[in-house]
């Protein structure tokens, strides 16, 4: 391929989600701008999202319009810039004359071929193609929407398990006992109310009780952590559970537990069937690496004595909030 790292187009495309638009997007745009006057944007609709790994978690068209908007005005204020909707991958490559360059990764690049393509069928000069190294995060994988969708990791690639392997066994300090005493979610007084408030979600229960209330209600949890107690007693139905098992005495969260949920979770992805993770010890702070880990738009659940069920719909903004409490544990 051409190199023409030092080469200015009259006209660049470069096309895409730009879901939960991070350090990969901004280092395809960073250097497609560095080598263009003018640029089209291509935004993906629904169309082109839909069957995508966790759409349901994709932005809507409008937000990632609009966030994308906002950090070009930030960071090109003086760029001649053009955003299209894609309903298919060509946008104006086809007709467009002034563009010259399409701006791309190795994922992409196949689309550019078939742009490509298409152009010679209409006697158009075949586009140069660039194509734009991926950004990796802590874990040495590249970083990409849907891994961002998933739960994995935020917008600059910080993979979120990281905080467990740096010691084996965290523990609660005495200061923030009483932060961890009132709910960190919304509160409902039945599990009725939450099924029906959470409808077609993603269940995770942490704890036994709320675990069975939510199948009561006719809702199956895709993961369930449990410790085959209720108020430290045992119950009755102890024997009848089978799951992944760990070590997580009280006032704890351990490496241990918190790397059998994280393979619980991928089980429950990859076959949608619903597993269990039986502590020994105590499963109350579970509740935050399971908030933690999970996709975004899943529901966690969790119990607080005397109030009810805690619900905790996972957001980006509860993952940050997670991690703040998380970094204060010794």
């Amino acid at each position: 391929m051409e190199n023409t790292k030092q080469k200015k187009y009259t006209h660049a495309i470069v096309g895409g989600t730009f879901d939960h638009l991070h350090a990969g997007h901004r280092a395809l745009l960073a250097q497609t701008f560095a080598h263009t006057e003018q640029i089209t944007i291509g935004l993906a609709t629904e169309k082109l999202t839909q069957h995508k790994e966790l759409a349901q978690a994709i932005e809507s068209y409008h937000k990632r319009e609009q966030y994308l908007r906002s950090y070009l005005k930030a960071t090109y204020p003086d760029k001649d810039i053009q955003i299209i909707a894609l309903t298919d991958m060509f946008g104006n490559s086809l007709t467009d004359q002034t563009v010259d360059a399409i701006f791309v990764t190795e994922d992409t690049y196949p689309n550019a071929e078939i742009i490509n393509k298409e152009r010679e069928t209409r006697n158009l000069l075949p586009l140069v193609v660039e194509i734009v190294p991926f950004v990796f995060g802590t874990d040495k994988k590249k970083i990409t929407s849907e891994r961002i969708r998933a739960g994995e990791i935020d917008r600059e690639g910080q993979n979120y398990f990281d905080i467990f392997t740096v010691q084996k066994i965290l523990t609660l300090p005495d200061e923030l006992r009483e932060t961890l005493a009132h709910p960190i979610g919304r509160v409902f007084s039945d599990m009725q109310a939450v099924v029906k408030a959470y409808p077609d979600s993603l269940f995770v229960s942490v704890g036994d009780i709320v675990s069975d209330s939510l199948r009561e209600e006719g809702t199956t949890p895709a993961i369930q952590v449990i410790d085959l107690k209720t108020r430290r007693h045992a119950l009755e139905k102890a024997d009848h559970h089978e799951g992944l098992t760990a070590q997580n005495p009280a006032g704890t969260i351990t490496a241990e537990a918190v790397q059998a949920y994280k393979a619980a979770l991928e089980k429950y992805m990859a076959s949608q069937v619903t597993q269990t993770v039986i502590v020994t010890g105590e499963e109350d702070l579970l509740a935050l690496p399971a908030i933690l880990l999970a996709p975004l738009q899943t529901v966690v659940l969790y119990g607080q004595y005397e109030q009810g069920v805690v619900v905790n719909e996972v957001t980006e903004e509860m993952k940050k909030k997670v991690i703040n409490l998380l970094k204060k544990f010794s």
